[in-house]
Order: structure tokens, then C-alpha cells, then sequence
């Protein structure tokens, strides 16, 4: 959970420096701000592979609609070189009223949350089961 009396110094933060992370709920969202100060993107790790990016995840992300939902308009975005998956947001600086930003940030908290539940359970359709004798 976002702090209140925090989020004014985070807001501040960002306007200055035009990124600031933020822990929220599990999740550390990286927050930017596009040089023209009109466009707000906000991004967070929800899968880390293991040298590799399994098939079934690689779908998962590709078909984004099978995937959990929300009111907020994310796209996934695959890291070939890091084998990481990160959700994004898109938005306006309109969103960094002190209410808003807040609500934002738990949504697209637990939307992150959601989506590291998710695929983790594809992760696991690629295992291969070896029985011993």
C-alpha cells in the first residue's frame, strides 16, 4: 500500500528527476515521465526465465487476452537477452492527482501480481517429469 503522506514526495520526485521506483505490494514499478511531461509509463517485472523464456509463456504473453484483466490498458512486453517479461502502462500526467496516482499504483500493483501468478502456472506446463524407478 502506497503511503499518503509519501506520494506528494514521490510525485515531486518524479516531476524533477522524471523516474522514480516505487514499492508497492510485492512489486517495484518503475514510473517515468516523457520529456515533454505529458505522458506517464509505468513498468514492473512480472516473469524472470532461467537462461530460456518457455514456450508456454512466450504464448501466454503473446495472446494477452487469456491473461488476468483489468480496467487499465497494459501490454507485456518480452526481454530476449534478460529471458524477463514486464507489464506496462501507458497514461497521462493527468493521473498524478494524489487520489488517482494512489489508485493507480495498487491497481497496477496487483495487476502485476496477477500476471506473475499467471505465468508461473504456464511456466509450469513446460516441466518435464521424469519418474524414477
Amino acid at each position: 500500500m502506497v503511503l499518503e503522506d509519501s506520494i506528494k514526495d514521490l510525485i515531486l520526485h518524479l516531476l524533477h528527476h522524471k523516474q522514480v521506483q516505487i514499492p508497492v505490494n510485492g512489486s517495484d514499478i518503475q514510473v517515468s515521465l516523457a520529456p515533454a511531461d505529458e505522458a506517464l509509463s509505468m513498468d514492473t517485472l512480472v516473469y524472470q526465465g532461467s537462461n530460456y523464456l518457455p514456450k508456454s509463456v512466450r504464448e501466454a504473453t503473446l495472446s494477452h487476452a487469456q491473461g488476468p484483466r483489468s480496467q487499465l490498458a497494459t501490454t507485456l512486453s518480452l526481454d530476449e537477452e534478460t529471458f524477463q517479461v514486464f507489464l506496462r502502462y501507458n497514461g497521462s500526467t493527468s493521473e498524478l492527482q494524489k487520489g488517482s496516482f494512489i489508485r493507480l499504483l495498487e491497481e497496477f500493483s496487483w495487476l502485476a501480481e496477477e500476471w506473475r501468478l499467471f505465468l508461473d502456472d504456464q511456466d509450469k506446463r513446460d516441466l518435464v517429469h521424469v519418474y524414477a524407478n
